[in-house]
């Protein structure tokens, strides 16, 4: 028996972001935030106010040209602002608005003015790892020897790949505070894994001659076990037109993170409901989600593979084996909660606060990538 400890750290890796993210830039006469204004004036819209006919919001009547809204007919900037980028503040869109706003603003309000984007490769990616490795062994004596190893490990980072966008990397949620959201479970995070191994030539048939040790003679069991838990997932939300703070930028979160607001354990999960879909809720416009990145796991994997070989011996150098090989010989299937799947509902249809959830959300409809229903294969292998 054996017992291992590894151990990895990772500082100062690659990882991508937009250096000219939004600025939460206030309104000093008013002290409101940019943040405030864009979420009203988007509340508003989807309540179907008049995109025309808006209350004023200070940070638009002061930020962007005075009396700009008057000269094209309007009670006010901020009804200028929201009828004439109606579907952009409607999203929820405060990136694009705000580079529309550009020209009416001045420089660096908002979003600083060379650029609409900044792409750039940094050096604050983290990443860490721990592992415990239990390994039993036996050599073959008496017929049998078998290798048992479990693996208990628990891997963290920000920055799993150079993604920024979706789930699976540096940058996602707030670039301005990284380490809040996407400090978590690495997309490769398994926590348990066990594998076992066996061989067992069968004591019967040795001391037989001629037909009897021809027939029961010879005979070997093999078998294979494997079983680990299930990988780490994100929800998120790509069904509504909810965009972020950071919508459509590098280093933003595409699709939203929503806010978790309850448990997300269930008693007895299963593939019709593996989580609790009344946790999460889409939040307001200009307002980040709180629900971190990886923060629920699968199901987990279990693969059984068993073969039973027979040995005719012809002459001295010359063997005959017959192999029935068996794979996945219970026939059970391994289902699976992808990560970078924003198509699936299963993690991405989030509800709007106060709606029930879709009945979609939180049902697998997936099976496992490494899994393969049963498989029966007889074959003659000739050894010489």
């Amino acid at each position: 028996m054996k017992t291992s400890y590894v151990g990895r750290f990772g500082r100062r890796l690659l990882s991508q972001a937009d250096a000219n993210q939004l600025i939460e830039f206030p309104d000093k006469a008013s002290g409101q935030l940019m943040s405030e204004a864009m979420g009203n004036i988007t509340k508003q819209l989807r309540a179907g106010a008049d995109p025309k006919n808006l209350p004023a919001q200070p940070w638009f009547e002061n930020q962007v040209s005075p009396g700009i809204g008057a000269a094209h007919g309007r009670p006010n900037n901020t009804s200028y602002v929201a009828n004439g980028l109606q579907s952009l503040v409607f999203k929820g869109d405060f990136a694009d608005t705000i580079q529309s706003l550009s020209p009416l603003m001045d420089y660096n309000v908002g979003m600083a003015s060379q650029f609409g984007e900044n792409t750039v490769y940094t050096n604050k990616g983290f990443s860490t790892y721990h592992g415990l490795l239990i390994s039993l062994q036996k050599n073959l004596t008496r017929g049998l020897q078998f290798d048992v190893n479990y693996t208990w490990s628990h891997s963290i980072d920000d920055t799993t790949t150079l993604s920024f966008e979706g789930q699976e990397g540096w940058g996602n949620a707030n670039p301005f505070n990284i380490h809040a959201l996407e400090r978590s479970n690495s997309d490769l995070d398994l926590r348990h894994r066990f594998v076992a191994y066996t061989t067992y030539e069968l004591p019967f048939g040795k001391g037989f001659s001629g037909m009897k040790k021809m027939a029961l003679g010879g005979w070997q069991t093999n078998a294979v076990l494997v079983w680990n838990s299930g990988s780490p997932f994100t929800i998120t939300d790509n069904f509504t037109n909810n965009n972020t703070v950071f919508g459509g930028g590098v280093g933003a979160a595409t699709p939203d993170r929503p806010n978790q607001i309850a448990p997300a354990s269930v008693p007895n999960p299963s593939i019709a409901q593996w989580f609790n879909p009344n946790a999460f809720v889409i939040p307001d416009p200009g307002v980040i989600g709180n629900t971190p990145r990886n923060s629920l796991f699968g199901p987990h994997f279990r693969h059984f593979d068993f073969s039973l070989f027979k040995d005719f011996q012809v002459k001295e150098s010359l063997k005959l084996q017959l192999r029935a090989e068996f794979f996945n010989l219970t026939n059970t299937p391994s289902y699976f909660v992808a990560n970078n799947q924003n198509s699936d509902a299963t993690t991405n249809k989030v509800p709007a606060a106060g709606q029930p959830p879709d009945p979609s959300f939180g049902r697998i409809v997936r099976t496992n990538p490494n899994y393969t229903p049963r498989a029966i294969q007889l074959a003659f292998k000739l050894l010489f």
